[in-house]
């Protein structure tokens, strides 16, 4: 799609039933332990980014499980850091009640399928800053989809809205992304 190489090679989401059962099975290098038992794969020596966040589904089209059905699923994931004059929960009450009536303005008037944001839990994992303060995943059908978004007025609405909320002279991280889900707890 363009654009410079993005600043890592994978990025994996487990998710659990609460807080506790993440900090439990995640927190005191658990989870790092884990990706040093395949040195083939995974850069040990590289600083891994770890984090336990609020996950919520901001919109989708009527259509989305079928479309975002299989294995694979395109996406953008976009982080971002809060407005150094909001806290945490601030920053998230924001997206949630204001930015959120945008997103719906997307999910009707653009090609993105779903919308996903995610929050940092401040010191939920072993009492470290998270790596940044929220994070956005926008779905879609196709890269096609993704171009004509881009080029609609929709990025200019959202990204004045952020201003409200979001540290517009942070640096963030944005890519395009395959999902591809492994592993799915079923009932």
């Amino acid at each position: 799609m363009g654009g410079t190489e993005p600043p890592f090679d994978a990025m994996l989401a487990v998710f659990f039933d609460s807080g506790a059962d993440a900090q439990a099975t995640c927190g005191g290098g658990k989870l790092a332990a884990l990706f040093g038992d395949d040195p083939n794969h995974v850069d040990t020596t590289i600083p891994m980014q770890e984090m336990i966040a609020d996950e919520y589904q901001m919109g989708q089209k009527p259509d989305a499980a079928s479309v975002l059905s299989g294995l694979r699923r395109l996406k953008i994931i976009r982080t971002v850091y809060r407005r150094n004059d909001l806290d945490p929960q601030q920053f998230k009450d924001y997206w949630l009640r204001n930015h959120a009536r945008l997103e719906d303005v997307v999910i009707r008037q653009s090609p993105v399928v779903r919308i996903v944001a995610t929050f940092a839990v401040p010191g939920g994992l072993d009492g470290k800053k998270p790596p940044f303060d929220g994070m956005v995943e926008l779905y879609f059908k196709s890269a096609e989809d993704i171009r004509a978004m881009f080029t609609s007025s929709i990025p200019a609405m959202m990204r004045e809205d952020e201003k409200n909320f979001v540290q517009m002279d942070a640096p963030a991280i944005r890519f395009v992304a395959n999902e591809f889900v492994t592993n799915e707890r079923t009932g």
